[in-house]
């Protein structure tokens, strides 16, 4: 029988972590928005974790979610975490994953958020269908 020690258990979880995030780095590089001028390495890096750092509070807890936050971080200068309306809406759900998808998808009311997200990503015309795995049928 295979046996894991809790600091083994880590050691895997940091991996995975780690690819993840270079997994949501190249994301991000591939539908980078051409009015933002794109950041270095080590930009790039810290917003991701910073994105992942929000997205955990907010309860967002899939990869693909956590690409899509980190989305519109990039999309709202990482305005969108300390918007008040933003921070009510997951508030109300209570740690329910399935927001990130209402505000891709744009399916979410409050006029606010509408206005600063999914207005920002349709003028954009940043519409990606198909193999990706974080936009799948977003409107992003």
């Amino acid at each position: 029988m295979l046996t894991l020690r809790d600091d083994q258990i880590k050691i895997l979880e940091a991996g995975l972590h780690r690819r993840s995030v270079r997994r949501i780095k190249e994301f991000l590089l591939r539908h980078w928005p051409s009015d933002k001028p794109i950041l270095d390495e080590t930009s790039l890096l810290d917003l991701v974790y910073e994105s992942d750092r929000n997205a955990k509070e907010f309860g967002i807890r899939t990869e693909a979610g956590r690409g899509r936050w980190a989305y519109l971080m990039v999309l709202t200068d990482q305005k969108i975490a300390q918007d008040t309306a933003v921070q009510q809406m997951f508030a109300r759900a209570g740690r329910n994953c399935g927001k990130i998808n209402m505000i891709c998808f744009g399916t979410i009311t409050e006029a606010h958020i509408l206005n600063m997200v999914v207005g920002l990503a349709i003028s954009r015309n940043m519409s990606k269908k198909g193999s990706d795995p974080y936009f799948g049928l977003c409107v992003l």
